[in-house]
């Protein structure tokens, strides 16, 4: 008997130390994404005054060579990538167009709000959304990070990207409502206080809600335009989907669309489905005249 309890006992102390260990990475982590943004409160007054220059985002430079010819579409406009995906080829093109014309239509009132509350294009919402989830499935989850919702969000990347814009200076008075309304204000209260917390106060099950999902989605991509600019778009789509760190931890931070494109990784079907011919953002921009 006593040698079963001095087992049990063991084995609570391993695991309430890798518990420990766990929980320290997490908050680790976060304090190092938090901490590694421009934290001078005036994210804001950046946003209001962001232009699109898409044209300069994919110049082709010399170091790119003759690939970059090749692969980028020169003009400043969608799309950016001469290549398509599958899925996202010719053939699927009016298929897809009827699918992203009904995230429009589902969605735009919703989207209106939040595009004008994080200073982020329609475009780059519908965008992302046509991507993620193109059938517009609000309470959709995938993988066992419980990505969820429209803009596939995980509940991790919804409380890290709330405490960002707060010390970015980007998370408004709008923000703060909604998140009240949907979360609660004691959960709301704890996350605005919780700078490096590990606590997930928005949990996978409030991410099914339609406009806690797009705002913390827009929330996210303003935060990534105000880290990599308004002529980095593929930088921010990369790291919408693989991470904020995704760049800096390859060492692919100084890429143009170009050279990182011609770099072989899990962003490379993201960009295509997004920037190629055929892609979301052609379709949103050219086939349904969403420009802004």
């Amino acid at each position: 008997m006593n040698v079963r309890k001095i087992l049990i006992a063991f084995l609570v102390t391993i695991a309430v130390s890798v518990g420990g260990i766990l929980l320290y990475r997490r908050w680790k982590q976060n304090r190092d994404l938090v901490n590694d943004e421009t934290i001078d409160g005036k994210g804001y007054q950046r946003a209001l005054a962001r232009q699109w220059d898409i044209q300069k985002g994919i110049a082709v430079s010399v170091a790119d060579g003759l690939t970059g010819n090749l692969t980028v579409i020169q003009g400043g406009t969608f799309p950016l990538l001469k290549v398509s995906q599958e899925a996202w080829t010719a053939a699927d093109r009016a298929k897809n167009k009827v699918l992203i014309s009904a995230l429009v239509s589902n969605y735009n009132t919703v989207v209106d709000e939040v595009s004008e509350l994080a200073k982020v294009p329609r475009w780059l919402i519908y965008g992302i959304m046509a991507v993620e989830n193109p059938k517009g499935i609000p309470t959709a989850q995938i993988n066992a990070d419980k990505a969820t919702g429209l803009m596939m969000v995980t509940p991790p990347t919804a409380n890290d990207t709330i405490r960002i814009a707060l010390r970015k200076g980007l998370l408004q008075a709008g923000h703060k409502e909604i998140l009240t309304e949907k979360i609660g204000a004691t959960d709301t209260a704890n996350l605005l206080k919780d700078k490096y917390g590990v606590t997930n106060h928005i949990t996978a099950n409030d991410l099914k809600d339609v406009m806690l999902n797009l705002m913390l989605g827009a929330a996210k991509l303003s935060n990534l335009i105000d880290k990599f600019g308004t002529d980095a778009l593929h930088k921010i789509l990369a790291c919408y989907n693989q991470g904020d760190y995704y760049l800096s931890t390859k060492g692919y931070s100084s890429y143009s669309l170009t050279k990182l494109y011609a770099t072989a990784g899990p962003h490379r079907d993201y960009l295509q489905k997004t920037l190629g011919a055929h892609g979301s953002m052609d379709i949103l921009t050219n086939d349904l005249g969403i420009l802004d």
